[in-house]
């Protein structure tokens, strides 16, 4: 069994949705807005043809960017926001650095500054949509959950297409065990028209929100966003 396939029984009985499905249809696809939905009861990717365009331009750009930009400037906007203070933003600047492995994006020091969310450039084959992206190649009908090997946790992918910023989108959305509810997750906005700086599948986006857990905060969130500065 693939590491992105279960099958939709056990994921209704690891959630225990399964006593509650006589009087309930599939639920609807969420918004933009993630966190604290209910799992989806469709094993399907629900827009593969979103899946494939982020996946394919993830691979292209993996080669471009060894190729073209090693040492190439990317400008980002960081924001901050922990369970008990205000929200902190940041610009900072960052160089491509690119060797055998993944490739990254180096910060210039910025007092007070954040690490970045992600630093690791979003590809076929690094990142968190590395394995995702493995399956959308190898089936036209890839499952759109997974286990998560290192927290124990489920995660499902919801696809976007072109969603309020112009932006093709996913988000990996995570679900603790015996909770239907989410209490994570990760939004990623890609360009796939090469807007930015002339790349196509660069991440224009990285959030990551999630439910703070310690006593007292109930209904808080902390997040984190990386996202390009356009107006560097």
């Amino acid at each position: 069994m693939g590491t992105l396939s279960f099958s939709l029984v056990s994921l209704l009985l690891i959630l225990g949705l399964a006593c509650d499905q006589g009087n309930r249809g599939p639920a609807s696809l969420p918004s933009d807005d993630t966190l604290g939905m209910e799992a989806l009861l469709v094993d399907a990717i629900h827009n593969i043809t979103v899946a494939q365009n982020i996946c394919y331009a993830f691979k292209r750009k993996n080669i471009l960017m060894r190729t073209n930009f090693q040492g190439e400037e990317f400008p980002f906007r960081l924001k901050q926001r922990d369970c008990t203070g205000p929200e902190s933003s940041f610009v900072v600047s960052t160089r491509l650095s690119s060797g055998d492995g993944p490739m990254e994006f180096i910060p210039e020091k910025v007092e007070k500054a954040p690490p970045l969310p992600m630093p690791t450039v979003l590809t076929d084959k690094h990142g968190p949509l590395g394995d995702f992206c493995q399956a959308v190649f190898q089936n036209n009908e890839p499952s759109n959950s997974r286990w998560d090997q290192e927290s124990g946790d489920m995660v499902q992918y919801i696809l976007y297409e072109e969603g309020k910023d112009s932006f093709d989108g996913i988000s990996l959305v995570y679900f603790r065990r015996n909770n239907p509810l989410s209490y994570k997750e990760v939004e990623i906005r890609v360009d796939l028209r090469g807007e930015i700086q002339g790349v196509r599948g660069l991440v224009y986006r990285f959030r990551r929100r999630e439910e703070c857990p310690e006593e007292g905060q109930e209904g808080k969130v902390k997040s984190v966003l990386q996202e390009y500065d356009s107006q560097s």
